[in-house]
């Protein structure tokens, strides 16, 4: 795992919303988003998704099962 499973409440109402914005975004503003997600240590490629990609429900999932913990 190259990024982190402990985030603040702050941080992952970002990574949530970036999230959302992903799948909306034209590839190169999907360059951007993904870069500001690992910015804050929080990298796709640590969590298992599906083939249509990684979606905020998948992040809300990782949190209710406790492979992602929020702080603060």
């Amino acid at each position: 795992m190259r990024g982190k499973g402990t985030f603040t409440k702050a941080t992952s109402s970002t990574i949530r919303a970036e999230l959302l914005d992903l799948r909306r975004a034209e590839r190169a503003a999907q360059k951007l988003i993904r870069a500001s997600l690992r910015s804050m240590d929080f990298y796709i490629s640590d969590w298992p998704r599906a083939a249509t990609g990684f979606t905020r429900s998948d992040f809300d999932e990782l949190v209710r099962t406790g492979r992602i913990r929020i702080t603060g």
